[in-house]
């Protein structure tokens, strides 16, 4: 999601939500096949239920960002 903060007629700050793409952008991904192949197994992820953080980072590796904010949770200094 993108966010974008515009004024509204008392001059506060409100956020609006922001179209991720123009019709152009859309056009231009979906002309080629591959990328049109992609975008459609993406929208088929998206009905499939969330993985768990600890199995994402796991594939992905991740571990040391994960370990320091944990122990900034924890208050801890040292990493």
């Amino acid at each position: 999601m993108n966010l974008q903060y515009i004024p509204d007629a008392s001059g506060t700050s409100q956020a609006v939500e922001k179209p991720a793409q123009t019709d152009d952008e859309t056009d231009y991904l979906l002309s080629s096949l591959a990328m049109k192949k992609r975008l459609l197994e993406a929208k088929a992820r998206m009905n499939e239920p969330a993985k768990p953080w600890n199995e994402v980072k796991d594939a992905l590796g991740i571990w040391r960002s994960c370990m320091v904010d944990e122990y900034r949770q924890q208050g801890s200094q040292t990493y």
